[in-house]
């Protein structure tokens, strides 16, 4: 077999950046000198501290090339007896951590976003992905839902439809965003506590919107989040004149402030179907599963490894 060293760094690469680290750099050249054309490859991770990911990496060999064609993860979380399995092939691109986050709620399967899709034209779009539990194929996988950027979810745009503390400040919109498009499900604080302190935060593409729980998991009426202007236009009300501005409760209670739809966010919003989900993504983890905080961040080594609609 003559398959090229910069074949078999590509692969590794690629499987690196699956959120699997070099663990199975010696396997993958093993399998190589072994003169065997397919091989399952057997990973784990602990998901959170308690919930346990069980993998296995596919790999085949044809016509002295070397392929990575995905992996199969089977989770099961902690205190419960059952687990979910599902197929994720190469050409999703689904992370470690992504396929936790897609796995761990079989009543309310999360979403995931990525870009790197191209249509028949070679036009670059980007989709959101869910697991149908309810549904499978032919080859035992569940149905994978896919919203694309068409469908009209913008994240960017309906975010600012809602009162959340911190979120007058676009880098944390942003970031919030961001961990929503890798599956997470954040915890947020509402401007209006009037009923809860916390709330549970997710992307909910199929709804074109977010979807709240409280946190034992109870889904939550929308209205009671949204600004006054997200109010009065569900309502068909016409805003005050001249009036632009979407308020918020500032980070410290003694600096009351207003914060604008500034150009940069109608900007953002307007390119998302190309920019949102870049490799700046890649970089940045989020833990949400079991948290107390809004956005726990992991290192880059660990990328995708943690975290757990309306």
């Amino acid at each position: 077999m003559d398959i090229s060293a910069e074949n078999i760094k590509k692969v590794k690469n690629q499987v690196a950046e699956a959120g699997w680290g070099n663990r199975f750099d010696t396997a993958i050249d093993e399998f190589v000198k072994s003169g065997e054309s397919k091989i399952k490859l057997p990973g784990s991770e602990t998901i959170d501290g308690k919930h346990q990911l069980n993998a296995e990496l596919d790999f085949s060999i044809g016509k002295d090339i070397l392929y990575y064609n995905g992996w199969k993860g089977t989770l099961t979380k902690e205190g419960e007896e059952n687990s979910r399995s599902q197929f994720f092939p190469y050409y999703d691109k689904i992370s470690m951590g992504e396929g936790a986050n897609l796995l761990i709620d079989g009543d309310n399967p999360r979403a995931v976003y990525k870009n790197h899709f191209y249509d028949e034209s070679g036009n670059r779009y980007g989709a959101w992905l869910k697991v149908d539990f309810s549904q499978k194929t032919e080859s035992g996988n569940h149905v994978v839902q896919r919203f694309n950027d068409k469908y009209g979810f913008n994240p960017y745009e309906v975010i600012q439809d809602y009162a959340i503390v911190g979120f007058n400040v676009y880098e944390t919109r942003k970031g919030a965003i961001m961990a929503m498009q890798q599956g997470a499900e954040i915890i947020v604080q509402p401007v209006n506590r009037e009923n809860y302190d916390t709330v549970r935060m997710s992307a909910n593409p199929e709804k074109r919107s977010f979807a709240f729980r409280s946190m034992d998991g109870k889904f939550l009426y929308h209205d009671q989040f949204r600004t006054k202007e997200a109010l009065e236009k569900r309502k068909g009300i016409q805003p005050s004149q001249g009036s632009t501005s979407v308020s918020f409760v500032p980070d410290k209670p003694d600096q009351q402030k207003t914060r604008g739809v500034n150009e940069t966010d109608a900007d953002y919003a307007k390119a998302h179907s190309s920019q949102a989900g870049t490799d700046e993504v890649k970089k940045k983890e989020v833990q949400a599963l079991g948290s107390n905080k809004s956005l726990r961040k992991l290192a880059p080594d660990k990328k995708n490894t943690k975290g757990i609609k309306h």
